[in-house]
């Protein structure tokens, strides 16, 4: 039976955790405020002191559907511009991706129910800011069958978005430098990221203050593990038992990042 299972975030691929980001993100467009006027379709709104309010819409990471900017979403934006009261003038509209900005742009001037002026913005731009810190999905069960008794940690999913960015980073570069002779093999993380793990450290005698090692893995660069200072031949399955329950693991990745977590 499962002690304890939950999805922590602590201190963002950017990106793998869309909630957090969506939270995040808000508070990166400058001005950005909640402003019931305009509506729960809008991210909110900035205040400009010319123009006034200037509703904001943002693309929803939690909806893919959303994240192409085309035709059919701009009409969309449009019809819901409708409702917006007659003081607003103009609209500001976050994009990841375009289909065709010029073609876009020519469709909304031609549009007779166009009341407000739209800016496109590029949300790549505004995104490039976003750092969001580890995220960890994970479980504590007791260990089951065994005679010894004791408990396993399992490690379900792991984000980092510096590490993620690194290696991004690394395979542009790759591709940039490829030839037909020699390839760009990008580097792939997986769903899970448990591969960005490197060592993982279990404090079973305090929630708070100095660290007490009772239980730690180290995984080599070959995958397999070391566990409590012991070498062995296993490859780590993304456990870590202990003789007794935890109350905090401490999970470094491979750039040495650290992050603590409480069971």
């Amino acid at each position: 039976m499962a002690l304890h299972d939950t999805t922590l975030s602590h201190s963002h691929p950017i990106y793998r955790n869309p909630v957090q980001t969506m939270d995040k993100l808000k508070t990166l467009v400058k001005g950005l405020r909640n402003e019931e006027e305009v509506g729960k379709f809008w991210a909110g709104a900035v205040h400009d002191s010319k123009l006034g309010v200037v509703p904001v819409w943002l693309f929803d990471l939690k909806n893919h559907d959303t994240c192409l900017m085309d035709e059919v979403l701009v009409h969309r934006i449009l019809n819901e511009a409708m409702d917006l009261p007659p003081s607003v003038q103009k609209i500001l509209v976050y994009y990841v991706d375009i289909t065709d900005k010029d073609e876009i742009e020519d469709s909304i001037r031609y549009d007779g129910r166009r009341r407000a002026e739209i800016e496109f913005m590029d949300l790549k731009e505004v995104l490039d800011d976003v750092v969001v810190g580890d995220y960890a999905e994970f479980t504590c069960e007791k260990a089951g069958d065994d005679l010894l008794g004791g408990y396993v940690v399992t490690i379900r999913k792991f984000v980092n978005d510096r590490v993620a960015r690194k290696i991004d980073e690394y395979n542009q570069k790759a591709f940039e430098n490829s030839t037909a002779e020699k390839p760009h093999n990008p580097i792939l993380i997986s769903d899970a990221g448990l591969e960005l793990i490197e060592h993982l450290s279990l404090d079973c005698t305090s929630a708070t203050g100095p660290w007490h090692s009772d239980a730690e893995l180290k995984i080599d660069k070959t995958g397999r593990v070391i566990l409590n200072g012991q070498k062995t031949r296993a490859f780590w399955d993304a456990t870590l038992p202990t003789p007794t329950h935890p109350l905090r693991f401490k999970l470094r990745n491979i750039c040495g990042d650290e992050s603590v977590y409480v069971v």
